[in-house]
């Protein structure tokens, strides 16, 4: 079974210089998951900032070590740059946990991938 990880990021801003930096060195550390849109002086689309997807291994174990690596990065980028996120694995929303600052895993659920949970 082959699945997918989806994500989004939406803020009313442009990324800083350093927040551009900042993202592009995580991009650059999480093997290219990412898709960083906007350069700092152009209105982001719509509001998106972040964009993209990553198909992890189909391999179980595999797959939980680089949704975790995958996810951790994520839960970085919501730390720096604020914003409304949206990450989901197919139709399985992430959560994310406010107190541990980071998305969890284990609390996915299927529901409407549609919703869009604030963050930050």
């Amino acid at each position: 079974m082959s699945m997918s990880l989806y994500y989004r990021c939406w803020r009313d801003r442009s990324l800083t210089d350093s927040e551009r930096t900042e993202a592009d060195a995580t991009v650059a550390e999480s093997g290219q998951l990412f898709k960083v849109y906007l350069s700092p002086d152009n209105p982001p689309m719509d509001d998106c900032l972040l964009s993209g997807s990553g198909k992890p291994p189909r391999d179980v174990d595999e797959m939980h070590l680089v949704l975790g690596e995958w996810l951790d990065s994520l839960s970085y980028l919501v730390c720096e740059l604020g914003g409304t996120w949206k990450v989901h694995l197919d139709e399985w929303i992430i959560p994310w946990d406010e107190e541990a600052e980071e998305f969890d895993l284990s609390k996915a659920a299927s529901d409407d991938a549609d919703k869009v949970p604030e963050v930050g």
